[in-house]
Formats: C-alpha cells, structure tokens, sequence
C-alpha cells in the first residue's frame, strides 16, 4: 500500500515540480521539489515508524519538510503534516 501512496503523491508532484528528484542512502527521503522534503507514510502508528520518517528530514536542508500521511494526524514541530486527501485535492 505504501508503494501506491508514494505514487499518488508523485503523480501530483510531478505536474508542479521541475526538478522532481528523491534521494536514497543511508536515509532515504521519498521526494524532492522546489528545496521542499516530502515523506509519505500510511500512519504514524508507534514510535519507530515516527522515528524513522523524522530522522530522513534530518539528513536534508530542505526549505519546508511535508509529511504527508494516510491516516494519524498528528502535529510535529517544524513539519507540516498533511493527510494524503487534502495534498491530492490541493
């Protein structure tokens, strides 16, 4: 399911973004545009998986860091989380 989450958010994307990219080595950020970090995930539903999409922002100097999101809303300082409807409706 994660997979077509990515997908939906890259159809969408790419029709804005130039310079659409994303970056995977020891941490892996889903997609880059327009100096904006996007991180896609079903739910933020314990800690690691909390952890794990924080720590990929953490490796990037990006203007503005989106976690876009199934279910799970929650607030994380200094990130702008969003649900996957309202970014597709956007």
């Amino acid at each position: 399911m994660g997979i077509r989450l990515e997908n939906l958010v890259f159809l969408k994307l790419s029709r804005s973004c130039d310079d659409l990219t994303y970056f995977k080595d020891n941490k892996e950020i889903d997609f880059i545009c327009n100096n904006s970090c996007y991180q896609v995930t079903l739910n933020l539903s314990n800690d690691r998986v909390l952890k794990r999409e924080m720590s990929s922002f953490d490796e990037f100097d990006c203007k503005e860091r989106v976690l876009i999101i199934l279910e799970d809303k929650r607030e994380i300082e200094n990130i702008e989380v969003i649900y996957l409807s309202s970014f597709l409706l956007d």
